[in-house]
């Protein structure tokens, strides 16, 4: 059975205003949820920073890639987290100009290893990837950690 992440139509609407605003380069940004209550916490991708600081770790600009700028995490965890008592229920990013699919970089970024097994840096978070072209969103995938498969897999979503 898959998970299901239930989306309000107005937190739909923020994730795809947000990258369409930021096109051609990928958004970032963090769903969280208290209560029932959903709010969007749109963040700065700093991933041409990161490769101007380290031009040989990496040849991908904020067209292909997403770094989520450390000020805009903190913020999320320490005041909406910590304090405001809110639960982080998806991350978000877009992929310009091309599908919307949960990419090795992806997965890469959202794993780590202990005691040589991979776990999900964020358990029970689910991953939203938005496609955007010039013309708008043309689509919207959920992607949710299963134990079982050790595997980020396609998921769904539904309005609430």
């Amino acid at each position: 059975m898959a998970k299901v992440l239930y989306l309000t139509e107005d937190t739909i609407g923020q994730m795809s205003e947000h990258a369409t605003k930021i096109f051609p380069e990928e958004c970032c940004g963090i769903v969280l949820e208290k209560d029932g209550h959903q709010i969007v916490k749109t963040c700065r991708n700093i991933q041409d920073e990161k490769r101007q600081e380290d031009p040989t770790g990496t040849e991908r600009t904020a067209e292909t890639a997403y770094h989520i700028h450390h000020d805009d995490l903190f913020d999320v965890m320490d005041r909406l987290v910590r304090r405001e008592g809110y639960e982080i229920v998806a991350i978000y990013h877009s992929h310009p100009r091309v599908k919307a699919y949960f990419s090795p970089t992806d997965r890469r970024r959202a794993v780590y290893v202990w005691d040589n097994k991979e776990e999900p840096i964020h358990p029970g978070v689910s991953y939203v990837v938005i496609s955007v072209f010039p013309d708008g969103v043309k689509d919207m995938k959920v992607f949710h950690w299963d134990g079982n498969e050790s595997e980020f897999v396609e998921s769904v979503y539904a309005r609430r």
